[in-house]
């Protein structure tokens, strides 16, 4: 067998080993909410919950345009990439652990 043939098959082992070394440390720990802005990204869809999506949008709209932003899809974003997994952090983690293709 040519060494380049096992050279790449050393490398795709080790790197999918260290895949579910990573992924087995993520389902040990059982990390918690904290990554960047998730605490207030929870609290938004919080707020989702209080006022309703609509009139929350609208919101968060106003206050966007404000600082000069215009952002028409953050809050459906929030909505469903936390919504699922607000009360388990531990599936996000996963989620975001997942190779791209």
């Amino acid at each position: 067998m040519p060494d380049s043939i096992k050279r790449q098959r050393f490398y795709l082992g080790a790197l999918i080993l260290m895949h579910l070394l990573l992924a087995g440390i993520i389902l040990y720990i059982r990390p918690f909410w904290g990554l960047m802005d998730d605490g207030h990204n929870l609290n938004r869809l919080n707020k989702i919950a209080e006022y309703g999506f609509a009139e929350r949008f609208w919101i968060e709209l106003r206050g966007d345009i404000s600082w000069g932003m215009l952002r028409l899809f953050i809050l459906p974003m929030y909505y469903i990439i936390y919504k699922p997994f607000q009360d388990s952090s531990t599936a996000t983690f996963l989620w975001n652990f997942t190779p791209e293709t």
